[in-house]
């Protein structure tokens, strides 16, 4: 029970964005401003009772030795192995998501007009879509027996609409203090999609001590 609990509720360690380069491109705008640690609540019965849990979302700066700048989007393991069921409030039965995407905004070229740019794609679309540039994801069914799947993402999009007043998943997310509230969606090649109501943590959330929610 002790790793779901910590698998769940832990929302910290907030990855630093990475500064901007002076000469920048729209993607290098694009990933600084959606670094972060994400979380969508979930809820998962362990010893037939309810416990409400997160389910983390890190999108990181990859690692230096890759060709472009780009982005890891990693969904963190639940720690469900001991629970009969995890479902979502407004969605029902949900796998334990694992794996780690490659990440980056079709445009890369490095033009004076970038941050105008962003700002008016940020404007007019709340959000961005970005390139899966590789990865996969193990969709792993909770507590069922059965056969998980592996997504193939390759050649996919991710997407990140910022989330207003009125609009579906705003209200889950209502209990998590955030700077940004955003559904993220990444869609397979092939059209399969996953979505996810997510609370962008606060740069602070790694100084207290986390707490449960109740």
């Amino acid at each position: 029970m002790g790793a779901l609990v910590a698998g769940l509720v832990l929302f910290a360690r907030v990855s630093a964005a990475q500064p901007t380069p002076v000469e920048a491109s729209l993607n290098d705008l694009v990933l600084s401003w959606l670094h972060g640690n994400y979380a969508t609540p979930i809820v998962c019965t362990l010893d037939g009772q309810p416990r409400r849990g997160l389910r983390r979302i890190l999108i990181e700066p990859a690692p230096p030795n890759h060709r472009n700048r780009e982005a890891t989007l990693r969904f963190v393991d639940l720690g469900a192995a001991e629970a009969t069921r995890c479902f979502t409030e407004i969605g029902g039965d949900t796998p334990n998501i694992m794996g780690t995407l490659v990440v980056r905004h079709p445009t890369t070229r490095v033009r004076p007009t970038a941050m105008r740019d962003f700002k008016i794609e940020l404007k007019r679309k709340r959000g961005f879509e970005l390139d899966i540039v590789s990865g996969t994801l193990d969709l792993e069914p909770v507590g069922k027996g059965a056969q998980g799947e592996t997504l193939d993402m390759r050649g996919g999009h991710l997407r990140v609409h910022i989330l207003r007043k009125g609009e579906d998943g705003l209200l889950v997310l209502q209990d998590l203090p955030s700077p940004r509230k955003v559904r993220l969606e990444v869609e397979s090649r092939d059209g399969q999609r996953l979505s996810f109501p997510a609370s962008l943590a606060r740069p602070d959330a790694a100084k207290g001590r986390p707490r449960p929610r109740r």
